[in-house]
């Protein structure tokens, strides 16, 4: 993991609000699984910035998140 993501994402946790205020922030996973997909995403797109598609998926892709489908991909497997 590159270190200037971990030094954003303990810069995060160690926040005492760094579980925000919606709901969908206060969801809890494994650290196990947080790690995979982690992996699965460093393992598509590195040290590059992507897009994500915005609003709900209804099956057609937008322009410009190839890497974000690559990645959904990726952690359907």
């Amino acid at each position: 993991m590159p270190n200037e993501f971990r030094a954003y994402l303990l810069s995060r946790i160690q926040k005492d609000n760094y579980r925000g205020y919606h709901l969908s922030q206060h969801n809890r996973l494994p650290f196990d699984k947080v790690s995979n997909i982690l992996k699965k995403i460093y393992e598509v797109a590195q040290n590059q910035k992507f897009r994500i598609h915005i609003g709900d998926d209804k099956g057609q892709e937008q322009e410009g998140c190839e890497i974000y489908y690559q990645i959904v991909e990726n952690l359907k497997t």
